[in-house]
């Protein structure tokens, strides 16, 4: 009887022991895993060549996949921005004062308009645009854009048309001329409601204004799916003559709907991270930053890397990645792919 016990509990020892070699063999996953990544990354290095190419790329006739309308230059070139700092919140969700006025603010740059002049935080978030996303079969913002300021317009503090109206004059929302792409509900100017559509028109209504600060927030909007008003845009921000005073170092602004996000709108659409390498005294630190927006994102589900922006660097290489940057490595089987196709090179 004795012996028919031993040899079972030999067995039952054996398969324990076992276990728990492997068990001590296996390395452990980090606290800040999340159980699965909602979508499967892009390699980080497809990342940063699709981000250059579109800071370089410079079409002023972007057309909306599937209808072919015309859409603002943000569809298919530039780069769309957010920069924003680092505290007890996530950083693409939006703050009260956010949801009270109904939009958040962007920056849109280009290999075509002073990169000293565009940046104002240390750190943020790049977001994927509609071409980009068709490239790489991920998710990208192709609505929600109301419209475009050529400078900065502080419309933290103005209520009207979720910030794209005069904030100083009871003028009347004119609806915007008809559109048929997917942005039609969102996109509109006050500059179109207004009867202004060239630069020189919208350069005298600017000028208009008394104030030493040039009248930065005696701007009237462009409509964000208007090319035209991109042009314009454009054209104002590099004039020699506002590039002094107030106006040197400010940027330009497009406001974002806030479509009652519940805070998740966002992260699909968020291609990278950036931080801005010695640009200025004022916009140093964010690398730190960065890799904390990184491991909120990642506890969220996405990994994206973290670029560096170097205002310095060849226009082609302006934004790069660094392994050692990241605060979350490339995930598992991304990892193992761009270790495969390393080898191979």
């Amino acid at each position: 009887m004795k012996a028919r016990l031993i040899v079972p509990f030999l067995l039952f020892l054996s398969l324990l022991l076992s276990c728990s070699t492997v068990s001590q063999n296996t390395p452990s996953i980090p606290a800040t895993t999340p159980p699965q990544l909602r979508q499967l990354p892009e390699r980080p290095e497809d990342t940063v060549a699709a981000i250059n190419r579109r800071y370089n790329l410079v079409d002023n006739q972007c057309r909306e996949i599937g209808t072919n309308e015309p859409r603002g230059h943000y569809y298919c070139s530039g780069v769309l921005t957010r920069g924003v700092e680092d505290g007890p919140f996530l950083p693409w969700t939006h703050s009260p004062s956010v949801i009270a006025s109904g939009s958040s603010s962007y920056s849109w740059i280009r290999r075509d308009m002073p990169l000293a002049r565009l940046m104002f935080k240390p750190a943020g978030f790049i977001l994927r645009n509609p071409v980009e996303g068709a490239a790489s079969g991920l998710p990208a913002l192709d609505r929600g854009l109301i419209c475009i300021y050529p400078f900065d317009a502080s419309t933290g503090t103005n209520l009207r048309h979720k910030g794209c109206a005069l904030r100083y004059e009871s003028t009347v929302l004119y609806p915007q001329p008809e559109a048929h792409h997917r942005n039609q509900a969102y996109a509109w100017g006050q500059c179109e409601a207004m009867g202004i559509r060239t630069t020189q028109a919208w350069m005298a209504f600017w000028e208009s204004d008394p104030t030493p600060n040039l009248g930065m927030r005696h701007q009237c909007s462009w409509n964000a799916d208007s090319p035209e008003g991109w042009n314009s845009a454009i054209y104002i921000f590099n004039d020699q003559r506002y590039q002094h005073g107030d106006a040197m170092f400010t940027w330009n602004e497009l406001l974002l709907d806030t479509m009652k996000d519940d805070g998740n709108m966002l992260m699909p659409y968020i291609a990278a991270f950036y931080y801005v390498l010695d640009l200025s005294p004022t916009v140093l630190g964010g690398l730190e930053e960065a890799r904390t927006f990184q491991t909120k994102l990642y506890k969220n589900g996405y990994w994206v890397p973290i670029l560096q922006l170097n205002a310095g660097a060849p226009s082609l290489r302006r934004y790069t990645y660094h392994p050692e940057d990241q605060a979350i490595p490339v995930p598992g089987s991304l990892h193992r792919a761009v270790a495969q196709q390393t080898r191979g090179q």
